[in-house]
């Protein structure tokens, strides 16, 4: 499916809540550039679902991808929010590459992508929800960028990680680096 950016010479901003919920035959979506929201639950449980290709919108509602179950290759373009379980359960999502000028990800936005081994996550981002990518059992590193502001979630087993600061819930092996001001710190995280 390649959505236009205009149909009938309106643009096309908005991907209805549950347009295409349980569709068993989509494999790939080609988003276009200057969407706002793909509403919640747009995309979710399309099962055969393999690529998706975002050119660009401001908000990626909840559960817009949940349950996409052989999501691969996912490709986002300028997002600034993506939100609750937006992509949860998408275990076939290896790689994940953020866009920089995100600024939220809100709770559990990636959980349980049992695929996913990396994350980096772009300098504009400002909220990390609480167990973002809870259930992320393959994944390995996460870094967080200087300018995060609020870090919401379940504390490391552990203790806290410094300043009131709480890492989000993580799969069974973490590395976390944590840049807080001037202060870095590197902590390992074992079942």
């Amino acid at each position: 499916l390649e959505l236009p950016a205009e149909i009938g010479g309106t643009a096309v901003k908005k991907i209805g809540s549950g347009l295409f919920y349980y569709s068993t035959t989509l494999r790939s979506v080609r988003l276009p550039a200057g969407l706002e929201l793909i509403d919640e639950r747009a995309f979710s449980e399309c099962t055969a679902l393999e690529e998706a290709v975002i050119g660009g919108v401001t908000a990626v509602g909840e559960c817009a991808f949940l349950g996409c179950t052989k999501l691969k290759t996912l490709t986002l373009g300028g997002v600034e929010t993506i939100g609750y379980s937006a992509f949860g359960a998408c275990r076939a999502l290896e790689t994940l590459v953020l866009p920089s000028g995100l600024k939220r990800l809100e709770l559990e936005a990636f959980r349980d992508c049992t695929a996913l081994t990396a994350v980096e996550l772009p300098a504009e981002l400002e909220v990390l929800g609480d167990a973002a990518f809870s259930g992320c059992t393959a994944l390995q590193t996460v870094v967080l960028p200087d300018g995060l502001r609020v870090l919401d979630g379940r504390a490391v087993r552990d203790g806290d990680v410094g300043r009131d600061a709480h890492m989000v819930a993580f799969g069974r092996h973490l590395d976390i680096v944590v840049a807080i001001g001037v202060e870095v710190i590197h902590l390992h995280v074992a079942a």
